[in-house]
């Protein structure tokens, strides 16, 4: 019998994928030729950590399998390399020795690389090919994969390549990165992951101030160019002390901002602006920029206006020029419209101004090139004429009892436009006005009443007259009547003080009951002039140094007796164990007839105060023998001050026994609490005179029991 040998060819082992997992196990993925039957087929799977080996066999597979999984591959850590052999075998010793071998491709696992680049920023990615060049059955592009921070997976890039980079999303975070190739069969090669630590370290670019432009409403609207890789923008004001205030957070694809509560009416504002990403990353603000604050001085006695404004700082190049804008709106509502340009100042003098008109007036800055404009404020005026005041009033004019100053004060009309009042002062010597001089003047602070204080009158010695006139903002000199009254009309104010005189001890030897009397002449002036007249005059008086009695010791009644002399005797004979000192001055009370009611302070003349003529007597003898009958010695004083008095004995050997600095003591006859024998001794007397000079007074005296 012949033997026949049959030489099977088992088909091309086909290795198309591998797919790395999460635990580093690869699935295998490979196919049998189109036609394949039920034979006795065999595949075994080699496997080596280096492209060329050695190779270890991990399993074998028939057909008809056509994947395979390898655990503990560690393909997530480095390549894994892989290939099938094929055999057939005859009959059914499947495993036997084979007929034939044929090899498939090595294919590699695709071992994903990153890297974190550019300051922690960018992810780096690199990765090999599953077979270089790849079989041709697979696709040529690479879907990358990106798994961000909340594990979403999506397809970063299809690509060719196997290198790619991408900037991270978040501010510090690990995304993780593989990538993916289909074949033709279905399958898809799947690399391991790789993740990476990203961090956003780059920050935005630093914003450029266009302008600082006051709107409509008076707000500061600050503009400025966009900042690459920014996520918001911060805006900040300079305060009063120069510190900066965070404003305000613009989000990204704005890049103006108004700030609603602008003070740019009334002052030039500072500001930067910041630009800050997602992160936090940001660089320096931004060149300090402010708003143009126009001002204006109008000057309504020359019909002119004098415009000031701050200059704009920080453009690039600087400022080139300011276009000063004029609308004037005439009584008729027909606008005239001008613009001036002004260049290297910035002030401007705008003149012939007429006072029916309305004026608007702002300032617009310009850059080197015009590319940026810079709007100030609006400002809205008219120089209409002053108004005069109505009325003006010196209320009273009084000493103060304090200081001897005189106090003077104006009811005036605020509503007038005054800028200071001019203070006018006349001396009155004996009842004549000497003079009328400009002391002083008062600016006027818009209140209804104005206040002075002559601080150099000789109130002790003169009375005064006062004039007060109003001067407006031209300097001109108004005379205003005292109330807003035709009847006033020629009227003006003026007021004179209090002068209060006292003679002391004058001759009344020809008048019966004053001749043996000590007596102290009070005179005064009238208070003039008053809207209600002077409905009373009051002298009030101290005595031995004590405070004021309240109730006054005359009283002129000028109501119903308004011609009556303003003179009075005061007789003080039963003062006369008192230092002599007596003080005086009168109180002045308005009528209530006055279209602004009476003065509540009145009007105060000056104090006065006299020492009367001092007067002593010493005995020459004295019995203090308990009789009740000249017991004590002292001098019989009247009007004596105890300032600078004393009074004291000595004996016979010249040692003092007594002394004291009181005039209403005297000597009892005892030393040391024990009677002194009857002698002759000596007292040393000491007061001041009439004069005000001190006097002495020593000589002997008899003591008998």
């Amino acid at each position: 019998m012949a033997t026949i040998t049959i030489n099977v060819i088992p088909p091309q082992p086909d290795l198309r994928c591998l797919a790395v997992d999460a635990n580093g196990g690869v699935d295998l993925y490979f196919s049998f030729p189109a036609g394949v039957i039920d034979t006795n087929i065999k595949y075994d799977i080699y496997h080596s950590k280096q492209i060329y080996g050695p190779y270890s066999l991990l399993d074998s597979i028939f057909y008809p399998d056509t994947t395979f999984y390898h655990s503990g591959s560690d393909a997530n850590t480095s390549k894994s390399y892989y290939y099938l052999l094929g055999s057939v075998t005859c009959g059914t010793n499947i495993g036997g020795g084979s007929d034939s071998l044929l090899y498939s491709d090595t294919l590699s696992t695709i071992l994903m690389h990153s890297t974190a680049v550019n300051m922690g920023v960018t992810a780096d990615l690199n990765w090999n090919p599953t077979h270089n060049p790849l079989i041709p059955s697979s696709s040529t592009d690479y879907d990358v994969h990106y798994i961000n921070a909340d594990n979403i997976d999506a397809i970063l890039s299809v690509q060719p390549d196997t290198f790619a980079q991408m900037d991270g999303d978040r501010c510090d975070y690990i995304p993780q990165f593989y990538v993916e190739i289909p074949d033709i069969s279905g399958c898809v090669s799947k690399s391991s992951i790789s993740s990476v630590n990203l961090l956003d370290t780059l920050s935005p670019v630093t914003p450029i101030i266009e302008d600082i432009s006051v709107d409509v409403n008076g707000k500061s609207v600050v503009s400025w160019s966009v900042s690459a890789d920014s996520d918001f923008y911060i805006v900040y004001i300079q305060d009063n002390n120069g510190a900066w205030i965070t404003l305000d957070t613009v989000l990204f694809g704005t890049n103006s901002y108004q700030f609603v509560n602008s003070n740019a009416t009334i002052n030039s504002e500072n500001f930067t602006v910041r630009a800050i990403d997602s992160c936090g990353n940001t660089r320096v603000r931004s060149e300090i920029h402010n708003s143009i604050y126009l001002v204006q001085l109008v000057d309504e006695c020359d019909h002119s206006v004098q415009l000031n404004w701050n200059d704009y700082i920080n453009w690039s190049g600087g400022t080139h020029h300011f276009n000063v804008f004029i609308n004037e709106i005439d009584e008729n509502g027909v606008v005239i419209s001008d613009v001036i340009t002004v260049t290297n100042a910035t002030e401007y003098l705008l003149d012939g101004l007429t006072s029916s008109s309305q004026y608007e007036i702002y300032v617009e800055a310009y850059n080197f090139d015009a590319s940026f404009v810079a709007v100030s404020n609006l400002l809205d005026f008219n120089i209409s004429l002053a108004a005069k005041p109505k009325f003006h009033y010196i209320e009273y004019v009084t000493v103060n009892p304090d200081n001897g100053f005189i106090e003077l004060n104006c009811y005036v009309d605020n509503q007038g436009v005054i800028d200071h009042y001019d203070i006018y002062r006349s001396k009155i010597v004996n009842g004549v006005e000497v003079g009328l001089d400009l002391i002083d003047n008062v600016t006027f602070n818009g209140t209804s009443s104005v206040h002075y204080i002559d601080n150099e009158a000789s109130t002790s010695n003169y009375s005064y007259l006062y004039k007060t006139y109003p001067v407006d903002t031209c300097g001109i000199t108004l005379n205003v009547p005292p109330v807003d009254d035709p009847a006033y009309a020629n009227d003006i104010s003026y007021a004179q003080s209090i002068l209060l005189e006292v003679e002391v001890n004058k001759d009344y030897s020809s008048f019966p009951g004053l001749e043996s009397d000590y007596t102290n002449t009070i005179t005064f002036n009238e208070y003039d002039k008053w809207l209600g007249d002077v409905s009373k005059y009051e002298l009030f008086r101290s005595i031995n140094n004590e405070p004021f009695v309240m109730l006054p010791i005359k009283t002129w009644d000028m109501d119903n007796n308004s011609n009556q002399e303003l003179v009075f005797i005061d007789k003080v004979t039963e003062f006369g164990e008192t230092n002599g000192k007596f003080c005086y001055y009168i109180k002045a009370t308005e009528g209530n007839n006055t279209p602004y009611g009476s003065v509540p302070e009145g009007s105060l003349s000056n104090i006065v105060c006299i020492s009367q003529t001092p007067n002593i007597f010493v005995p020459n003898t004295f019995t203090p023998n308990g009789d009740e009958h000249n017991e004590v010695f002292r001098p019989i004083a009247y009007f004596v001050s105890e300032v600078g008095y004393s009074f004291s004995i000595f004996n016979r050997n010249g040692s003092e026994i007594f002394s004291t600095n009181e005039p209403s003591k005297g000597w009892d006859g005892t030393y040391k609490g024990s009677n002194v024998q009857n002698d002759n001794y000596v007292y040393h007397l000491q007061y001041i005179n009439s004069d005000g000079e001190l006097t002495h007074k020593t000589d002997a005296f008899n003591l008998v029991r």
